[in-house]
């Protein structure tokens, strides 16, 4: 099981969370069966995504979904839900050796593409659900996502993640850190951060790293943890699910599954568990 840790600096008035996702991903990879680039890109927007909901509380769902007209991948779907966590990818195997992607300086900007929209969808208790857009931009998954608390959440913040695959493509590490300024930060607040970040190898000790709590003292000595959540891999589909889903298809083509007189099977995009709704659920739908 995975782990998030949650931690805070009174003195420097910022939140800390730190995410190692490892086990989570290599379950989610393998029901997915990703190429290596499919692989990483998935990671970094499923730790992102959790990063973010790591300060939900029960019951309340982070969605995150990213869908480019000239992304390589398709959509990606990212999904944050009570400490359990789930994701999907259109183009699990594209074409890696497409000549067009040497025209690009970064292969991950080929692959993810720039002409499209991240859309975060927060389901939290006691208020209607909240979308939030934030157009993709050419500086990564990353930045995206931190644009995302600038401009919805008026939130200053900080955002990484990296993933490591081991020599069969597999992940090796997934693992992630986000910062967050609170209200009352200070422009001294501000410069104390950018002088750990600059003078620490953050993104090597995070990737080499196994206890995150001296990682943290090491970061920020005065920081106390307020938290550590222990994730995993779940998905939420269910029968009723999947036949609310059929009922998106229409009338007139649930009509024709009908006549068929045959089982409609559906696979979940997710987990890839197989269901079959009954011929007699199916007439129920256009009764």
């Amino acid at each position: 099981m995975d782990h998030g840790i949650r931690a805070i600096s009174e003195k420097h008035h910022f939140k800390i969370f730190i995410l190692d996702l490892t086990k989570t991903m290599q379950e989610i990879i393998t029901l997915q069966g990703t190429n290596p680039f499919a692989t990483i890109l998935l990671s970094k927007a499923t730790l992102a995504t959790s990063l973010l909901a790591l300060s939900l509380k029960n019951g309340e769902v982070l969605t995150a979904s990213i869908d480019s007209k000239d992304a390589k991948t398709g959509k990606m779907i990212t999904e944050f839900h009570d400490n359990h966590v789930r994701a999907y990818i259109q183009n699990p195997k594209f074409d890696i050796t497409d000549e067009e992607s040497k025209r690009f300086t970064n292969p991950y900007e080929w692959a993810w593409g720039t002409k499209g929209t991240l859309t975060i969808n927060r389901q939290l208790r006691g208020y209607d659900p909240y979308v939030s857009k934030i157009a993709l931009s050419s500086h990564g998954l990353d930045y995206d996502f931190m644009e995302f608390g600038r401009q919805s959440n008026q939130i200053q913040n900080l955002l990484m993640t990296m993933v490591a695959l081991d020599k069969n493509w597999s992940v090796k590490k997934a693992v992630g850190l986000y910062i967050e300024l609170l209200p009352n930060h200070t422009d001294d607040d501000i410069v104390y951060l950018e002088d750990k970040l600059q003078s620490t190898s953050i993104r090597e000790q995070l990737l080499n790293e196994k206890d995150y709590e001296t990682f943290l003292r090491i970061l920020v000595p005065d920081a106390i943890k307020v938290g550590d959540n222990k994730i995993s891999f779940r998905c939420t589909c269910n029968d009723e699910k999947i036949v609310d889903a059929i009922q998106l298809l229409g009338k007139q083509e649930i009509t024709d599954m009908v006549k068929a007189n045959e089982p409609a099977e559906v696979t979940c995009d997710f987990c890839k568990k197989k269901y079959l709704i009954a011929v007699s659920a199916l007439q129920e739908l256009i009764s």
